[in-house]
């Protein structure tokens, strides 16, 4: 146990008795940052959402978004396509961002846009696996009826579903330099080896570039 991050007992197993191919790196990057995907079908105007398993999910299943840490030499970008096709089992494209958040100067946390690649050939995953419980298209009316805590993992779905869907939360381009910088920033960071507080500086100087870019609102969360 104390080699191990995780207090769940069904992540030890999976990671430490597993089938050695479907273990989870446990030799994590320094810096801790985290891609969230909003997928939307450009058709249908369902969004995809996935059932995360009970160990990571507070001891019971809950509704979440295609998410995940960025691992070694990765993007956001992607990450948040790697992280929806192993939880949700759809392969999308990233079209733009949502929301930029920094978790004391030295966690960032980005929420990506995206839309499956192939809009007629998109089911998702309905077998259960260490990722998830499976995954499905939902409408706004179906998350709204869902009940806040005891159905979610975390709230996320019903903040931003329907706020995308009427319109009142806006999607942002992700094609500039200050998106890029720091897409390079997070690949390069994630390869180092150093206390992560040592990250903040970089981390501070992409950011304000970001500031400069985008609106305020885009960093209200």
């Amino acid at each position: 146990q104390k080699d191990f991050p995780y207090e769940s007992f069904e992540v030890h197993l999976h990671n430490f008795h597993g089938p050695v191919e479907e273990r989870e790196v446990m030799d994590v990057p320094s810096l801790a940052a985290f891609a969230w995907v909003v997928v939307r079908h450009p058709k249908t105007g369902r969004f995809l959402i996935s059932n995360e398993p009970a160990a990571i999910s507070g001891g019971i299943p809950g509704y979440w978004l295609p998410a995940g840490r960025v691992d070694h030499g990765e993007t956001f970008v992607q990450a948040g396509i790697r992280e929806t096709l192993e939880e949700a089992g759809v392969s999308v494209r990233i079209t733009g961002v949502i929301k930029f958040m920094l978790e004391e100067r030295v966690v960032p946390r980005i929420i990506l846009m995206g839309e499956p690649i192939d809009e007629n050939n998109c089911v998702p995953k309905s077998i259960v696996d260490y990722e998830s419980c499976g995954s499905f298209w939902i409408t706004v009316d179906d998350v709204k009826s869902l009940h806040p805590r005891s159905d979610f993992r975390g709230s996320d779905p019903l903040r931003l579903f329907p706020a995308i869907h009427s319109g009142t939360m806006d999607v942002y381009d992700i094609d500039n330099e200050a998106f890029q910088g720091l897409e390079r920033m997070v690949s390069a960071l994630t390869t180092q080896r150093k206390d992560e507080r040592a990250f903040i500086p970089t981390i501070a100087k992409v950011w304000k570039d970001l500031e400069r870019q985008y609106p305020a609102e885009a960093f209200k969360y």
